[in-house]
C-alpha cells in the first residue's frame, strides 16, 4: 500500500463521511440525535495465469486482470459515511489494476478518488447528488463481488464507469424509477473539452426476481483529434432470477459523428447465465462480443485492418460460504480477427487465462449520540 493510499486513508477514516443508501434511519429515543455512521471496506485479491505470457505481464483490453501471471489487487476501497436528517456526505477511496487503467486519463489524487459527493431526499420520490460518482451505465461494475464471474466482460471496459456532476433520482412507482443527470463528459472528471454532457439510466424492478434497465449518453467528446464530435449510447442490460438459474444479457450500441459528419457506429454484446449448486456454490458461463470497427473507443487499436471485433468465452465456479466473502476459479478465453493479443514474443489472435480470486465486503453502522 503506498503513501498517498495512507493518506487518503488516514483521512477518510477521520472524516467519517457518506453513506451506501442514502436514507438516514430515525430512533425512537429523545436522547439520540439523528446521526448515521457507516463505514465500508471492500477488497478483490487474484492470481492468474496467462498462456501467452504478454510482454512486460500486461493483459491488453482488460481491466481485471489487468497484470498477468502475479498475484493482483484487483480493485479495493474504503468508504466512510455521514448522515443527518435527509443530508448525506459521501466518501470513498480506491486502489488497484482496474484503478490503473480506468483512471489513466486523470491526474494526480483525482485516480484515488472513487466517490466523493453530497446528496439531499428532497422527498420520496426524489433525490439529488453532487459530485464524483460511480457511473449509472453498465450491469458489470468495478465491484466484482456484485458480478456473476470474477473478471469484467471486454466492453464494459469501454463504457463510461465514472463522472463528475449533478444527478437526480426520480421514483415513478414502486417498480420504476429515472435518473438524470448533467457531467463533464464521458468517463472522465477533469473537462477535456468546452460541453457537458447529458445521461439518464430508466431502471424497472420486480423484488430480486427481474431487473431491467436502460441507460443513454449524449454529448460532444474527442473523436480524429477533433474535440467536440456528438456522440450518443445506448446502454441496456437485464437480470432475471428463475429457480436456480440467473439470466443476464447485456446489449450496447452507439455512433459517433466524425470530422466530415459521417455516422460511424460501435455495438456490444453479451449474456451471462448463472445455475446454482449445492453447498453454497455456482457455475456461471458467458459470452461476449465487441465490435468497433473505426476505433471510436480510443483504447481500440486504431491501425487494425479489420478494425476491433473481439469475441471471449468465460467459465466461473464460485463458492460464497457468507454474504460478505465470495471465491472464484474462472477461465477465459478470448479471440479477435487480428492479432491484437500480446505474447512474450510477437502477438496472436487469442487469449486464455485462468484466474483464483477471493472477493470481501465489510460494513459496520452506528447511531451518534
Amino acid at each position: 500500500m503506498n503513501k498517498r493510499f495512507m493518506g487518503f486513508l488516514l483521512i477518510g477514516m477521520s472524516l467519517n463521511i457518506g453513506t451506501a443508501n442514502g436514507r438516514s434511519t430515525a430512533v425512537d429515543s429523545s436522547s439520540h440525535k439523528d446521526y448515521h455512521l457507516e463505514l465500508e471496506g471492500y477488497f478483490d485479491v487474484n492470481y492468474n495465469y496467462d498462456f501467452n505470457v504478454p510482454k512486460d505481464r500486461i493483459h491488453l483490453y482488460s481491466s481485471n486482470p489487468i497484470y498477468a501471471n502475479q498475484f493482483n489487487l484487483a480493485y479495493g476501497y474504503l468508504q466512510s459515511s455521514f448522515s443527518k436528517d435527509n443530508t448525506k456526505a459521501t466518501i470513498a477511496i480506491h486502489q488497484g489494476g482496474i484503478v490503473d487503467l480506468m483512471y489513466a486519463g486523470e491526474k494526480d489524487w483525482v485516480k484515488s478518488v472513487r466517490e466523493l459527493s453530497l446528496s439531499q431526499i428532497f422527498s420520496k420520490k426524489l433525490r439529488v447528488e453532487v459530485g464524483i460518482l460511480p457511473s449509472i451505465f453498465g450491469f458489470e461494475t468495478f465491484v466484482n463481488k456484485d458480478n456473476l464471474h470474477a473478471s469484467r466482460a471486454v466492453f464494459t471496459d469501454f463504457a463510461p464507469d465514472f463522472e463528475i456532476g449533478v444527478r437526480s433520482h426520480v421514483k415513478y412507482s414502486e417498480r420504476l424509477r429515472g435518473i438524470y443527470q448533467i457531467t463533464n463528459g464521458w468517463q472522465i472528471i477533469k473537462e477535456n473539452n468546452a460541453t457537458p454532457a447529458f445521461g439518464m439510466a430508466h431502471i424497472y424492478e420486480k423484488g430480486k426476481s427481474f431487473l431491467f434497465n436502460w441507460g443513454v449518453f449524449a454529448g460532444n467528446e474527442p473523436y480524429q483529434g477533433k474535440l467536440d464530435q456528438f456522440r450518443l449510447y445506448n446502454n441496456v442490460f437485464a437480470k432475471w432470477v428463475h429457480g436456480k438459474f440467473t439470466i443476464a444479457p447485456m446489449y450496447d450500441w452507439g455512433f459517433q459523428v466524425d470530422s466530415l459528419n459521417h455516422l460511424k457506429h460501435w455495438h456490444s454484446q453479451g449474456m451471462s447465465v448463472r445455475f446454482q449448486l449445492p453447498q453454497k456454490m455456482g457455475l456461471a458461463m458467458r459470452y461476449e462480443e465487441m465490435k468497433d470497427r473505426h476505433s471510436i473507443i480510443p483504447e481500440t487499436n486504431t491501425h487494425l485492418p479489420n478494425g476491433f471485433h473481439m469475441k471471449g468465452y468465460t467459465l466461473t465456479l464460485e463458492y460464497v460460504p457468507s454474504i460478505n466473502t465470495t471465491f472464484r476459479l474462472e477461465a477465459k478465453y478470448m479471440t479477435d480477427e487480428d492479432a491484437i493479443f500480446s505474447k512474450r514474443e510477437g502477438w496472436s489472435k487469442s487469449d486464455c487465462f485462468v484466474m483464483a480470486s477471493i472477493a470481501s465486503k465489510i460494513n459496520w453502522k452506528s447511531f451518534l449520540e
